[in-house]
């Protein structure tokens, strides 16, 4: 007998997450400019701020921040977070939160409660891989939805929706990969189309609270909605929590499904508690918000400036990522070159459901510096002029 024959079928289902894989590239070399990685800038991780407060919870809490959590988490917690959720207009009448170890173990966990094998559901045909790879665990049938300078198309969605999907999945705020928000309109659609219909909608929202003048999100407008957020954008993605807000209609439900892994970590939930409480969360946002939309201005105008003519690019206001399409030249082919001159990215066809784009490439300006956003889009513009 060899192990490895016994294991799952689901895990056969599971892969290496593609963006490791470029990731990997920069292994040994420091002279490449990321613009593959998805993280925060580094250089506003308040370093100091969440040192403090781990000395300071350990001495206030003593033994209670070495203790088990709760299946729904630290409740203080628990409470702050919905005062943050209510002062960023998300609406928590009728709803709880429940606490998680980052957005993506919410995703999981909403897909563990809700889908059988087989169960039919949605997602943005261009969409964050590593959730992705967390909902296909459970079930397969994934069925894509396009995805326009609006946000989802709503007219396929409804169509979608009527082989009788259970679920649909959508970032809303700063789509990964492209960037784009989606508009009220949208929003409302998606809501309507839900209450007809009858199927529950994952709001994936990591991105909302950097973006400036965001909608308001599509739990307001339908009791259909589990939103889905983390601190993991604003503070640091190490701290890995992350929350649900869940209604109250299957708050026992999912919580239930919490003890089967109890995986949020209890010093990092008192950290977060006091940083919100004292409004350190707060303060840090506002710093961040500036500081990715105006990375996100300064690459838009990069690109206008040094993209041959047929080049095109996603447009977001505020935004970790944007995709370019090359008008036919092939992404890896470019990926091998611009990594011999010193930039990394990530093909574009890796984000999607289902028939990929293999002339698109996702960048992420979110880690690089101003300097190095700038050198590298030139970088690749040269790259994409030299195979045209």
């Amino acid at each position: 007998m060899r192990m490895i024959d016994l294991l799952s079928n689901r895990v056969s289902r599971i892969q290496w997450s593609p963006i490791e894989e470029v990731s990997s590239l920069m292994s040994g070399r420091r002279d490449v400019i990321n613009l593959a990685s998805g993280l925060p800038d580094p250089r506003y991780m308040p370093v100091d701020l969440m040192s403090e407060l781990m000395c300071e919870v350990y001495e206030k809490y003593g033994r209670e921040v070495l203790s088990y959590p709760g299946a729904y988490g630290l409740d203080v917690l628990r409470e702050e977070i919905k005062r943050f959720l209510e002062r960023h207009r998300v609406n928590t009448k009728g709803r709880d939160v429940i606490i998680t170890c980052g957005a993506q173990h919410a995703v999981s966990a909403i897909a563990r409660a809700f889908l059988e094998d087989n169960d039919k559901y949605a997602d943005e045909n261009q969409t964050f891989v590593e959730t992705l790879i967390a909902l296909k665990y459970y079930s397969e049938n994934c069925i894509p939805v396009s995805v326009n300078s609006s946000g989802l198309d709503v007219r396929e969605l409804e169509k979608v929706s009527r082989e009788g999907i259970k679920a649909l999945y959508v970032i809303p705020n700063a789509q990964n990969p492209t960037g784009i928000s989606y508009s009220d309109d949208v929003r409302r659609e998606i809501a309507r189309i839900s209450e007809e219909v009858g199927f529950v909608i994952i709001e994936d929202d990591p991105y909302g609270p950097i973006v400036s003048e965001r909608p308001n999100p599509i739990a307001n407008a339908t009791k259909n909605t589990i939103y889905v957020g983390s601190f993991s954008k604003i503070l640091a993605p190490g701290l890995r929590v992350g929350f649900m807000l869940v209604p109250e209609e299957v708050l026992d439900a999912i919580g239930m499904t919490m003890q089967l892994d109890f995986a949020t970590h209890p010093p990092s939930m008192y950290v977060l508690y006091e940083a919100l409480r004292r409004g350190i969360v707060d303060s840090v946002l506002r710093n961040v918000r500036r500081v990715y939309r105006e990375k996100t201005k300064l690459v838009l105008s990069v690109l206008e400036d040094t993209m041959p003519e047929g080049v095109e690019w996603t447009r977001p206001r505020t935004s970790f990522h944007l995709m370019i399409f090359t008008n036919g030249i092939n992404a890896r082919e470019i990926l091998e070159e611009a990594y011999r001159r010193g930039v990394v990215f990530v093909p574009g066809d890796l984000f999607y459901v289902r028939s990929p784009r293999h002339d698109s490439l996702r960048i992420s300006i979110s880690y690089p510096t101003e300097k190095e956003i700038e050198t590298g889009v030139k970088i690749l513009a040269d790259v994409i002029k030299s195979q045209a």
